[in-house]
């Protein structure tokens, strides 16, 4: 059984926090995430905040592969050519890896044990964004 890990993007501080626990309000909107390190701040709009769960795998090097990370390819596997970004998918319940060249049309292949050794992140949506830009003009020109 995966472990269940969240870590969030905090769009005032412009950084990447790991999450030890959520707190909800009687709502049901997260309210609190905090950290054994850290207390991430209260959010006052949802805007500010972007939380990210862990898909239970990891790629080459060992790293934990969250949604909104940027996967890139890192050996043969048919399927994975090119960089995609890890989403999750409501409808059939798994994380998938949308690819950046088929984007428009939302196109993806679903994660599976055993991708490890064939993929490695090479940066997340928050923070890297610049890189889903590059890939889609490089494939344009």
């Amino acid at each position: 059984m995966r472990p269940i890990e969240f870590r969030i993007y905090c769009e005032q501080n412009k950084e990447m926090l790991k999450v030890d626990y959520l707190h909800f309000d009687d709502e049901g909107e997260l309210w609190l995430a905090t950290s054994v390190d850290d207390v991430v701040p209260y959010f006052e709009n949802q805007k500010d905040w972007h939380l990210m769960q862990y898909t239970g795998l990891k790629d080459k090097n060992g790293n934990k592969i969250f949604e909104g990370d940027i996967i890139g390819p890192s050996g043969f596997v048919a399927e994975i050519n090119q960089p995609g970004i890890v989403k999750w998918c409501d409808r059939k319940l798994c994380f998938y890896v949308d690819s950046i060249e088929t984007l428009i049309y939302s196109a993806g292949y679903k994660m599976y044990f055993g991708l490890d050794s064939a993929i490695k992140i090479i940066g997340n949506i928050w923070e890297d964004g610049d890189l889903i830009n590059d890939c889609k003009n490089a494939k344009t020109d």
